[in-house]
């Protein structure tokens, strides 16, 4: 027997912040399959440099210059102006490839948990109904312009943070400060107001992207509580609840939805720096560890001190092999962290 309509919009008891928090950790522990789709996001969003980062070697500038010695003086400044306008435009092909591969992400993420028994007490019993193909796809470009959006602030925080890294670095090299410590450690004190900038703005941009993103798969799904916005449930055609009234177009339930910061800023808060603090930690813990287990592999693949002696071989080969077992189960960690947080900002949107 289907469901009246009344009782498929009865509105969702309250739910505590704690409780969703608590179903979001289960149902992303449970799903070993979402795992894949949140490192997808997280590597769509920059984190590839963060898991490369173990086994990446930065030249230093003395070897630069040795490779291009004679070459860079021999460039002009229009040839300048078009390898700056290449490097643009590569640059902004990766962001758009990107965004769309995180849009991508997220709505699987979301979609997964929508649908995941776990999920069942904060969905009040309901069952997301179901999408067509073409709604599918006008969600996720809804979703991708969201992120495409937000990404502009990010842009622009990473310009004025590499220019005071390029200036910081810069004043250290002419006159440092010290010789006892690192050029790293002396750079990033002078970077402090910079840093906290970048990670209020990160912080803020993230909240209002996954709150007007979640308002919008939300509705899509016919998922959104009663109480707070009745205007919100269509059904997967588009068609409004009544003739009288014309839905809201995507846009202002998008607002409406980064609206809850303000409405709510203690439970966005709340989620965002939960989101945050197990992404950071995940991630500093897989690079740390990674960088120490690739240091004890770099001689066997780099150096070459494998020689024909068994027992040296069999001690690199579980050496790399060693390196590689940390490095994927690194990953796997990652992408666990970044379905939590996916499953945290769902979890909060159907209280």
């Amino acid at each position: 027997m289907e469901p009246s309509p009344a009782a498929a919009l009865s509105p969702v008891p309250h739910r505590s912040w704690r409780s969703g928090a608590g179903i979001a950790a289960a149902a992303a522990a449970a799903d070993p399959g979402s795992w894949l789709l949140g490192l997808l996001g997280f590597l769509a969003r920059g984190g590839i440099v963060l898991v490369l980062l173990p086994i990446l070697s930065i030249p230093s500038p003395v070897l630069l210059s040795m490779l291009f010695r004679g070459e860079v003086g021999a460039i002009g400044r229009g040839e300048l102006r078009l390898i700056a306008i290449g490097v643009g435009l590569v640059l902004s092909i990766i962001a758009i490839v990107g965004v769309v591969i995180s849009a991508y992400a997220d709505l699987g993420l979301a979609e997964r948990f929508v649908h995941d028994p776990e999920t069942a007490e904060l969905r009040g019993g309901r069952e997301p109904a179901p999408l067509s193909a073409a709604h599918r796809r006008s969600l996720l470009w809804w979703v991708a312009s969201v992120q495409a959006i937000a990404l502009l602030p990010v842009i622009g925080v990473v310009s004025m943070l590499v220019e005071s890294i390029v200036r910081a670095t810069s004043d250290e090299l002419i006159s440092p400060t010290t010789t006892q410590l690192p050029l790293v450690a002396r750079v990033v004190p002078a970077l402090g107001p910079q840093l906290l900038i970048a990670a209020v703005v990160l912080v803020l941009v993230e909240s209002l992207s996954s709150l007007a993103t979640r308002r919008l798969m939300l509705r899509a799904w016919s998922l959104p509580p009663v109480a707070a916005d009745p205007a919100d449930h269509v059904d997967p055609a588009g068609a409004a609840g009544t003739a009288a009234q014309a839905p809201p177009s995507e846009a202002r339930v998008a607002l409406r939805g980064a609206g809850r910061l303000l409405r709510s800023p203690g439970r966005v808060l709340a989620t965002a720096v939960t989101g945050w603090v197990a992404i950071a930690l995940v991630v500093g813990f897989v690079v740390i560890v990674s960088l120490l287990a690739w240091g004890t592999a770099r001689d066997v693949l780099i150096e070459g001190t494998v020689s024909s002696d068994p027992v040296t071989f069999l001690v690199g080969s579980l050496l790399v092999a060693l390196f590689v077992a940390v490095w994927l189960g690194g990953l796997g960690l990652i992408g666990f962290a970044s379905a939590l947080r996916s499953g945290l900002w769902t979890a909060d949107a159907l209280r």
